[in-house]
């Protein structure tokens, strides 16, 4: 017959293997004091470098983003471009594709644009920005 752990035993290994879990877990949420935030005064350089970045986490693509992007709300939903015939017109047809989205946050590395869908960052030097 098998010899079964002392009931103390066994509660102080599972005790310090939920500690180990814990501090293991504080430790892979570098970004855990990251919050939403909003821009604070963009001016035409924030603007450009907001969109330099949106492009980079977008392999290059161009990506047209308004003025006012992250002025009242910390995500904006980016959407494919419609598909035009070759006469220039909209080819009227049902679009299933799911909008992507960038999300503004602020944190201990200042102002960065974060793209969930991918969990890919960008940080944005000398852009100001303010928890939302």
């Amino acid at each position: 017959m098998a010899r079964q752990p002392h009931p103390a035993a066994l509660t102080m290994r599972r005790g310090l293997a939920s500690v180990t879990l814990l501090v293991a877990a504080c430790q892979a949420t570098p970004f855990a004091v990251e919050q939403d935030a909003l821009l604070d005064a963009p001016d035409a350089a924030t603007r450009q470098a907001i969109q330099r970045a949106a492009s980079d986490l977008f392999d290059g693509a161009a990506l047209l983003l308004a003025d006012d992007a992250f002025t009242r709300d910390s995500s904006v939903s980016i959407a494919q471009r419609e598909r035009r015939g070759p006469d220039g017109l909209r080819i009227e047809s049902r679009d299933l594709a799911v909008p992507h989205v960038l999300t503004l946050r602020t944190g201990r590395d200042g102002c960065v644009l974060w793209r969930p869908d991918s969990g890919r960052r960008a940080t944005l030097p000398g852009v100001r920005c303010r928890p939302a």
